[in-house]
């Protein structure tokens, strides 16, 4: 089964601020659980938005 969201794309402008220095305090201490979690939802989101597979 594959799942398909559909996230608006946008024309690339000036370079957005880098993501890491929006998380806010606590990310570091995330478990290794839920850090993978939200590597996998971002790595999804990167494919929705750019059509590229991340690393």
């Amino acid at each position: 089964m594959k799942l398909y969201l559909h996230v608006p794309r946008h024309e690339p402008r000036e370079r957005p601020t880098p993501l890491a220095d929006e998380l806010p305090d606590g990310v570091d201490d995330l478990s290794p659980e839920a850090r993978r979690t939200v590597l996998d939802l971002l790595r999804v989101l990167v494919v929705a938005e750019t059509g590229n597979e991340p690393r």
